[in-house]
């Protein structure tokens, strides 16, 4: 899938937008002040895409408060998630079509592809076929229909910037925003969809048809997800660490959710010793 695709400019664009924000790094004043500010942006986006996006919307692993919902979804928005349909829609068929041919971003079509490749040669026709064969659930749901819009999920992402940068400074949007989004990207999403499907790459706890690994460094930047393999054995449980040695904080934080009755009927698996 998006193989035989053109490039689409405006991924191409997001792309060269956020590595921007590396060229500008040694022109900034680093702070203590501006490091916290990059920081929890990293955490909201990437809770945003590995709690949110992933396991709730993608897994519907847990029911969510819906407050705590909107402030997720405000945050894969602001950013660059995107369309939170579309995504959804691209894992599922991810997960049906798992390092076949036409999986959507194998590695065995090439490590680059894997990691960017396919970002940038997103079918539109496609996708929108995809929204209704594999999340027609999702499209029922009224905030989740109006964000599958191109100019709707873009729009939260330049006004926080406006805003950030003039309340802040434009060294905060810069650096604790436009970076933050490129570092949650490449920890949060490509380094997941390339690397925990490398043969040669780190561990599997279960052998499964497809090439799915566990990276076990990688799960403390990208807040479990690394925990692949294990995703791959149990895609509709919340839980990826099937021991004390592998980390997974979504699941951690879902289970402080749980404490304030902010999440719900949590679907968690087992593991055998």
């Amino acid at each position: 899938m998006f193989r035989n695709s053109k490039l689409n400019y405006l991924s191409v664009f997001t792309i060269g937008y956020l590595l921007l924000s590396l060229l500008s790094l040694p022109f900034i004043e680093h702070t203590l002040l501006l490091w916290l500010f990059a920081l929890f942006h990293f955490c909201w986006f990437g809770l945003a895409s590995s709690m949110y996006y992933h396991r709730y919307l993608t897994h519907r692993t847990f029911k969510l408060n819906i407050f705590v919902e909107y402030f997720f979804l405000l945050g894969g928005l602001i950013g660059l998630g995107g369309d939170p349909v579309k995504w959804a829609a691209i894992h599922r068929f991810h997960h049906q079509n798992s390092d076949h041919d036409n999986d959507s971003h194998s590695p065995k079509h090439g490590f680059l592809w894997a990691y960017y490749g396919w970002v940038l040669h997103h079918d539109n026709a496609l996708i929108a076929k995809l929204k209704k064969s594999h999340a027609k659930d999702l499209l029922k749901i009224p905030h989740l229909k109006i964000c599958s819009n191109v100019a709707v999920e873009s729009i939260p992402h330049a006004i926080y910037i406006v805003v950030v940068a003039y309340f802040l400074g434009i060294e905060f949007a810069i650096v604790g925003v436009i970076f933050s989004c490129l570092m949650s990207y490449n920890f949060h999403w490509m380094l997941i969809a390339s690397l925990c499907h490398i043969p040669f790459f780190g561990y599997r706890r279960f052998d499964l048809p497809d090439q799915s690994r566990n990276v076990k460094w990688l799960s403390f930047l990208s807040f479990g997800e690394a925990m692949h393999n294990n995703h791959h054995r149990y895609p509709n449980h919340i839980n990826l660490s099937s021991s004390l040695l592998e980390f997974d904080f979504v699941n951690r934080f879902v289970g402080f959710l749980e404490i304030f009755g902010l999440a719900s009927d949590v679907k968690r698996v087992k593991y055998e010793k």
